[in-house]
């Protein structure tokens, strides 16, 4: 049963969150001599607390252990109109009061998933630890034991990833044999290839950090929404960090670089050319396809032929100069490779929306852009 703290001043609004959680959860009141760090598993949180706790909260923000309890704020509705970016980036998620029990349980428990998944990677990491003090003669046997549980971690990780976006299997295991066939054009030996190609699907997992209503959002997004969503680089990082295994290593790299460009317009960091790791460049021109292919709420996918022209001649949201010559040329000699590779992964996307011509045209170039030129939302 999870633990979690209240630090709500109304009384009404503490009852009634109390109500709500009643028969799930443990829930405690806020008392001066408690800390949240590694305590509880969540905190539930309103604006004039998180003002003036904002020093505490900050620290345990710098915090890396995936440990420290994720951050629920709930505030008026008057109140999300005027949150500044910054108080986005304090939290982990944030809703409206009053709320109803079932919205709040689905965004608990989305919040629980995600510290449950960083427990898992860090009882991994753990699991590593204690191999490398093992005796010789385990040596075999231990890494065969720690292959398999490698291979069902990136497994539960990729698909907890796709599980909170519109993602599919298919789109998984299309940028999997992008990678490979990419790497290999570019002669990379077999230990790279074999990697990137398990890495690369983790390459979006830090979306499970990003609330619903920002990644499932139909429509363009906000600008305070747009800085939000570009933080799924850094969480997935986070998330991936600390383990030895080279998959996990890879991912991680992957995972906070692949909306990075060679020209640097990209993000988080800005990287531009060989600064950018070469798994995240690779992995950059394959997302890129395959988004342009894809079918979503808010765009039709293009051909192949479209694809290819719009990524190596440009077309002012795309441009040649956001992927490394060398893999742009790679790309270019093997380009039909990715065509039988999509269309034996096919499916038809997820239903449309109804938004109107122009509505889509806004909304294909707000959420599209972190694929195309990084600016923000009008």
């Amino acid at each position: 049963m999870p633990d979690i703290l209240l630090m709500i001043n109304s009384d009404a609004n503490r009852r009634l969150l109390e109500n709500h959680l009643a028969d799930d959860h443990d829930t405690d009141r806020l008392a001066p001599d408690k800390r949240v760090a590694g305590r509880y598993d969540i905190v539930v949180t309103d604006l004039r607390n998180l003002k003036e706790r904002q020093d505490e909260l900050a620290s345990w923000r710098e915090d890396q252990s995936p440990l420290v309890a994720p951050v629920l704020l709930l505030v008026s509705m008057k109140e999300r109109e005027r949150l500044p970016v910054q108080v986005w980036e304090q939290v982990d998620d944030v809703a409206t009061m009053p709320i109803g029990k079932d919205v709040l349980t689905a965004r608990l428990g989305n919040l629980l998933q995600r510290r449950r998944l960083s427990e898992m990677q860090q009882r991994y990491a753990h699991s590593i630890e204690i191999f490398n003090e093992s005796l010789q003669e385990q040596v075999e046997t231990k890494t065969r034991q720690l292959n398999d549980n490698l291979t069902e971690t990136v497994l539960i990780l990729t698909r907890a990833g796709e599980s909170r976006d519109h993602e599919t299997g298919e789109h998984i295991n299309r940028i999997s044999e992008y990678t490979k066939h990419l790497a290999n054009a570019l002669g990379m030996g077999e230990d790279f290839v074999d990697t990137i190609a398990h890495a690369s699907p983790m390459h979006d997992i830090g979306k499970i950090g990003i609330p619903d209503h920002i990644l499932l959002k139909a429509g363009p997004l906000s600008p305070e929404e747009w800085a939000v969503m570009k933080r799924h680089t850094i969480i997935g990082e986070q998330i991936l960090s600390g383990g030895q295994s080279n998959y996990l290593v890879m991912g991680a790299k992957i995972a906070r670089s692949h909306h990075e460009r060679w020209d640097g317009s990209g993000y988080p960091d800005g990287l531009s050319g060989s600064d950018i790791p070469l798994p995240a460049r690779i992995m950059s021109l394959c997302d890129v396809y395959d988004a342009l292919r894809s079918r979503r709420p808010y765009k039709d996918g293009f051909d192949h032929a479209t694809a290819v022209e719009l990524i190596t001649k440009g077309d002012g949201r795309t441009r040649p100069e956001h992927f490394d010559p060398a893999i742009l040329g790679a790309f270019e000699r093997i380009a039909d490779d990715f065509a039988d590779i999509f269309d034996g992964y096919k499916h038809n996307g997820p239903s449309r929306t109804g938004l109107d011509a122009e509505q889509q045209a806004h909304a294909f170039q707000s959420r599209f852009s972190s694929h195309i030129d990084g600016r923000e939302p009008d």
